[in-house]
This record gives C-alpha cells, sequence and structure tokens, in this order.
C-alpha cells in the first residue's frame, strides 16, 4: 500500500494516508487518501500538487465529480500515483487564499481559472467566480482580450446559469475570438493551450506533455490511446517506454491490468512473462501461462526450471505443476532433478498413492516417478523396510525414513545396515548425539559378527 505524507498547517508530524483511488482528466488528477478516521482528497493540476481537503461526497455536477466519473480512474497499487507523489517528501496542505497564490505563481491565468473551478465542492462557487472575475479583469485592463475570452470560458465552465457569465460571454468586444473557437480555427493550437491539448492528434498530444515534462500524464495518454491490437513496432515502442519509465516491479503492477484487458497483446503479455521469470515470481508466471496459454521460448524455459530450481515448491504446488508441464518435456534431459524435488514438495501435503497421480501425467517415464511407484507397491511390506526407508531417504523424508530404519533394526537385530542408515539420518537432522550412538552400535555388532 502506498503511503502520502501530507504536511498539515499548526500540526507538528505529517499526516500518514493510506492512498486509494487516482484519477486522471483533462490536466487534472485526483487522490484519494484516507487516515484512520477520514478520506482526504489531494489535488493535482499537470503534476503538480494544489492542496488536500478533506471530504465526505463532492456535488455531482461539480468538476471533481466529473473528474472521477469521466477521468481513467486507477486502483491500488499503481506506479502511475506514486510517480505523482514523493514518497519521501510530505506533501504541504495550503489554505484557499495560498492556493490562489501557488496558482499565481505556476500557472496561466486560464489555467488558474481552471484550477479555481476544481474546488466546487469545497469552496462557495460565489467566491470561485468572484475570483476568477478578478482574474478577468485584470486580462482585460491589460488589453489581452483574447487571454480574457479564454478564461469567459472557463467562467462558462463553472457557472452557465450566472446571468455576468451569460452577458459576457455574448459580448460583441469578444465576438472574433467566440468565432475562432465555433470554426476552430488552426491559430487556437497556438493560443490557447488548453485548447489545443483537449484537440491535440494522438502524437501531438505526446509532444505536448512531453515538451511540459508531464511524464506520467503522458504515459496515461500513451496507454488509453493504445488500439485493440498492436503491431510489432507498436508493442516495441510502447515497451521502450515503460521500461524507460519504470522499475521492473512497477512495469508489472503496470502491465497486469493492462493484458487482462487487452489479451492480444502478445509481445507485452511475452514481456511481462519474462519479468515475472526475471523476480522469480512462480505464481504470477504459472497465471500468465495458463490464462493465456502461452508456450514459452527456449530462453524462457531456461528461466523457469532455474526458478523451479530455486524456489520452495511447497508454498506454490499448483503453480509449479503449470510451469513444470511446460518445462519438463521441452528440458527431460536437464530438469529430471525437479520432478524429485516436486515430489518432495508433495510429500508434504498428500499421500504416495496422490503423488503418484500427480506425478503420472508429468514424467511416467523418470527415475523419480519409477521410484515412488516401487515405494508404493512395497509399503506395508515389512520384507522391504530397508528399500522404503532409503526411498524416504532420497526424497528427504527423514522422519518417514527413521520409521523404516528403526523398524527394519528391530526387525533385523544382527544386520548392521539399519544402524548406519539411523546414524546417517540422524546426522542430516543435526541430531549428532544420537547419529554417534548409533554408529556405536554398529561397530560393535559389527566386531561381535
Amino acid at each position: 500500500m502506498t503511503m502520502i505524507h501530507l504536511s498539515i498547517p499548526k500540526q507538528k508530524q505529517p499526516l500518514h494516508l493510506k492512498a486509494g483511488r487516482a484519477a486522471f482528466f483533462e490536466q487534472t488528477q485526483l487522490i484519494e487518501g484516507y487516515d484512520d478516521e477520514n478520506c482526504w482528497l489531494l489535488f493535482f493540476f499537470k503534476q503538480t500538487f494544489l492542496t488536500a481537503v478533506k471530504t465526505k461526497k463532492m456535488k455531482r455536477t461539480s468538476y471533481a465529480s466529473r473528474v472521477w466519473k469521466e477521468g481513467l480512474v486507477y486502483d491500488q497499487p499503481n506506479p502511475l500515483l506514486t510517480r505523482l507523489i514523493d514518497a519521501e517528501k510530505p506533501l504541504q496542505k495550503i489554505n484557499y487564499p495560498q492556493l490562489k497564490k501557488k496558482a499565481a505563481r505556476h500557472f496561466t491565468r486560464q489555467e488558474q481559472s481552471r484550477i479555481l473551478t476544481l474546488f466546487e465542492s469545497f469552496i462557495p462557487k460565489k467566491q470561485l467566480l468572484a475570483d476568477i472575475k478578478a482574474i478577468f479583469y485584470t486580462c482585460r485592463r491589460e488589453g489581452k482580450m483574447f487571454e480574457s475570452y479564454t478564461i469567459v470560458r472557463e467562467m462558462v465552465r463553472l457557472a452557465p446559469e450566472s446571468r455576468f457569465v451569460q452577458e459576457i460571454s455574448h459580448d460583441l468586444a469578444f465576438a472574433s475570438a467566440s468565432e475562432a473557437y465555433e470554426t476552430q480555427e488552426a491559430s487556437l493550437f497556438k493560443r490557447d493551450r488548453l485548447y489545443a491539448e483537449e484537440h491535440a492528434s494522438m502524437e501531438e498530444k505526446s509532444r505536448l506533455l512531453l515538451n511540459e515534462n508531464r511524464e506520467v500524464e503522458h504515459l496515461v495518454h500513451r496507454i488509453n490511446s493504445l488500439p485493440p491490437s498492436l503491431s510489432a513496432e507498436e508493442s516495441a515502442a510502447f515497451l521502450h517506454l515503460v521500461k524507460d519509465t519504470f522499475e521492473p516491479e512497477d512495469q508489472m503492477s503496470l502491465l497486469e491490468p493492462l493484458i487482462s484487458s487487452r489479451p492480444s497483446y502478445d509481445q507485452v503479455t511475452d514481456f511481462l512473462f519474462d519479468r515475472y521469470l526475471d523476480q522469480r515470481l512462480v505464481e504470477p508466471s504459472a497465471g500468465i501461462v495458463q490464462r493465456f496459454d502461452i508456450q514459452p521460448h527456449s530462453d524462457q524455459m531456461a528461466s523457469a526450471a532455474a526458478m523451479l530450481d530455486e524456489i520452495d515448491m511447497r508454498q506454490s504446488l499448483d503453480a509449479v505443476h503449470i510451469l513444470l508441464e511446460k518445462v519438463l518435456p521441452v528440458l527431460p534431459e536437464s530438469t529430471g532433478h525437479l520432478v524429485e524435488k516436486y515430489i518432495e514438495a508433495l510429500f508434504e501435503k498428500m499421500e504416495m498413492e496422490e503423488i503418484i497421480e500427480r506425478i503420472r501425467p508429468l514424467s511416467e517415464q523418470s527415475p523419480s516417478f519409477e521410484k515412488i511407484v516401487r515405494m508404493k507397491e512395497i509399503s506395508g511390506d515389512l520384507d522391504h523396510l530397508l528399500e522404503l526407508g532409503e526411498g524416504y531417504y532420497s526424497f528427504h523424508q527423514l522422519d518417514q525414513a527413521l520409521e523404516c530404519f528403526q523398524m527394519e533394526m528391530e526387525l533385523q537385530p544382527d544386520r548392521p545396515e539399519p544402524l548406519q542408515w539411523l546414524a546417517k539420518v540422524y546426522q542430516d537432522k543435526q541430531m549428532l548425539e544420537e547419529s554417534k550412538a548409533y554408529q556405536r552400535l554398529c561397530v560393535d555388532l559389527q566386531k561381535r559378527s
């Protein structure tokens, strides 16, 4: 769970919030954060943190509500969210007057107006409209009529029912600007940055976002713009962007939901499978093989075998089985020991008969399979206790091996073999006193005979 550290005025220690959903819409990003009692809403504009407000509900018609309804919403965990915040630095909550000053320092007047509209659920609309009007009048006094009209358009978004807004939006002084928007003049792409972003082509918007160093928004835009299927070149370009932007763990978090919604992205799926193998994640590796019925190539087979060799199979028996079904037929000579390791893990959960049925489809011709079939045949046969104990020992089932050797020692007190095995097993169990005791018994027995 991503944690957000929020610095509150007059509070010595920052508030630690558990991050929730994140939404991207137009230039705005919202993140939910939770403390023990409250939900907080964190506001970003063009990836710049603005402030946070405590919230329970928002007006249905507010801009912030629209962000959640119409924007791209990501649940946790998601690396897009963590890229927006600096986990090492607390975010500074500021009040409304400070927010206006911060917006004035970092953004254009049109953008300042858009920012104020974000807070309709938390600041009275009358106040917001008055503050945007003040920005508008400043522009108009300076004779910047086109810029003034961009702010009029923001007022229309906020309060279309206002008489002042209705009158000023139809003011003849803005007739030429109004006509430019109605006819979608090409000049608007240079004169109105927000309009340009809204109406740009996919590639133009990518360039615009990168030029403004808005890498996270760029990636969100690219993901949202991906077609139902990708060519090899498109896949390579997208994966190059992902690799350049995120560490391997975050790459996986980003791509997992993507391939779930776009199962035709074969190269992305293949890339994700490689990442799982590299990180030795057996459950996700098996999951991707099963869900997409992929046939791993030779390098992936070798990586899967190496992973199975390293992990504790007891923790993921079903996932191990799925991967062995792929690996064993292709690499029978170099992976035979994996069957033995798998049988050893199965002993923790199953009886011998169940293990045989589990292994049979995987490797019926392997020495390990033949050995456990033989163990099942002689199980309960007092004439083969030594052989059965050796079988258990070969699969590292030391307690069962001890039972067999102890029973054989009682039935065959003149034979040194069970004593030798008991000394060996106890040594493996790090029970050195018992091991030495059986070694002495064995020596004494051999002297007497």
